[in-house]
Order: structure tokens, then sequence, then C-alpha cells
């Protein structure tokens, strides 16, 4: 609301758990098990609902990323 004209952008990432900074995510990019995947998606102010609507709109968002990363994470034992 305090920026009418600005858009959305979501962002997850898988891979990157445990690494807590930068120096740490180059020195294990070499040796991690599994591919680091990064997602970022812009959604347009005209798309985005204000109001009342807008927390049921955030909220189905956030479920559309967490099944996003549950997908994307490895299995146990897979390597």
């Amino acid at each position: 609301d305090g920026c009418p004209q600005a858009g959305v952008v979501f962002a997850y990432h898988v891979g990157f758990d445990g690494l807590d900074n930068f120096g740490a995510i180059l020195r294990r990019l070499a040796h991690r098990p599994h591919p680091i995947r990064f997602h970022a998606q812009r959604i347009p102010r005209t798309e985005v609902p204000g109001g009342e609507e807008f927390t049921a709109w955030l909220d189905a968002r956030w479920l559309e990323i967490d099944t996003a990363v549950h997908t994307l994470l490895p299995t146990e034992g897979s390597a």
C-alpha cells in the first residue's frame, strides 16, 4: 500500500541450506552433492490485489513456493 506502483518479487532457493555467509557458499559450491537452484518471479502491480484480498493472495503464493521447494529438495538417500 505504501508504494502503489511497485510490483512484487518472490524468490526462493534450494541448495544453500546450512550455508550462512557468502564465503561459505563459495567454498562449498564445488562440493555440493545436489545442484543449487534459485528462482525469482516478478509480479506486476496490476496483478497484485489490494485491500483485504492481498493477505489471501500472499498466503497462496507462499504455499506455491513451499510446494516448489519441497519438490526440489533431494530425497533422503539420494546423492
